[in-house]
């Protein structure tokens, strides 16, 4: 797989060579006005050095990606969401955005305190994102202090729940919310798409080895991933295509210790239709 990724790159680079006259070029850039110190003292190394800054800065700028309206007010949100209530991509994962007519909406799942948490909006007005949540009204210190047992939950509450041992997370929940909440608190979640195609690749459909490219980069602008924590993740990808309603699309599904990622794209374009995450056990 990373050998494809290798032949993909190098396939954006064919037509980028280094010749003498090229050095010349570099090496002059790089030489003090009016000296000639730097010509002399530069080596081939270093020459070669500075193609490869540049040959990388192709590779990256040959992976462009484009989003879908739906695909770019997530990317939006989830900016907005880190901004203004302080979330990072774990305690944003324990979360469900979805897209509807209002904005983008975060909210838990039930095996979560639902009233605790509450929901959040963020509407979407041009490239303006703005977040709000539904106990914007409530006194500020209450989910500030972090504790568990008050009775309105922020960020520092979700965190300290991911802190828990996976192991002891119910036990954890169960000491600091005692009432059930109602399953109608929370809304389903949309169905996975059906018809399912397990035939292999059709002529049309972008190589795996592209579609994690475009994958990999819209990881990295929407979350704010690493290169080095995608390559981390994306050797164990599970990838497919499915077909909703006639479209063909690349489901792709990272995993890591830390929780999971699913990328839906167009098949044929690139096209990012829907990202999302999920973390501790949500999902």
């Amino acid at each position: 797989m990373k050998n494809d990724f290798k032949q993909l790159v190098d396939r954006n680079l064919s037509g980028l060579h280094w010749d003498e006259a090229r050095q010349t070029r570099v090496l002059a850039s790089l030489e003090p006005e009016g000296g000639t110190t730097m010509k002399r003292k530069m080596t081939m190394a270093l020459a070669l050095a500075a193609a490869l800054v540049m040959m990388c800065s192709v590779a990256v700028a040959a992976v462009l990606v484009d989003y879908s309206p739906a695909a770019a007010a997530k990317k939006l949100a989830t900016q907005a969401m880190y901004d203004t209530y302080g979330f990072d991509r774990s305690t944003l994962g324990l979360l469900y955005g979805v897209v509807t007519d209002e904005g983008v909406r975060f909210y838990p799942d039930s095996y979560l305190p639902v009233e605790r948490i509450g929901e959040y909006l963020v509407t979407i007005d041009g490239e303006v994102a703005t977040a709000t949540w539904s106990h914007d009204d409530k006194d500020a210190a209450m989910w500030q202090s972090g504790d568990p047992a008050a009775p309105v939950w922020g960020v520092k509450q979700l965190a300290a729940y991911l802190a828990t041992d996976p192991r002891e997370r119910g036990d954890w929940l169960a000491s600091y919310v005692t009432a059930t909440l109602p399953a109608s608190a929370v809304t389903p979640v949309p169905k996975a798409p059906t018809g399912l195609d397990a035939a292999a690749q059709q002529t049309g459909d972008l190589p795996l080895a592209q579609a994690m490219a475009y994958a990999d980069a819209a990881l990295m602008d929407v979350y704010g991933m690493t290169e080095g924590e995608v390559a981390a993740i994306d050797h164990d990808v599970d990838a497919r295509i499915i077909l909703e309603n006639g479209r063909r699309i690349w489901d792709l599904t990272y995993g890591d210790s830390e929780g999971m990622y699913y990328i839906h794209m167009d098949a044929a374009t690139g096209e990012i239709l829907d990202i999302g995450m999920s973390t501790g056990g949500n999902g």
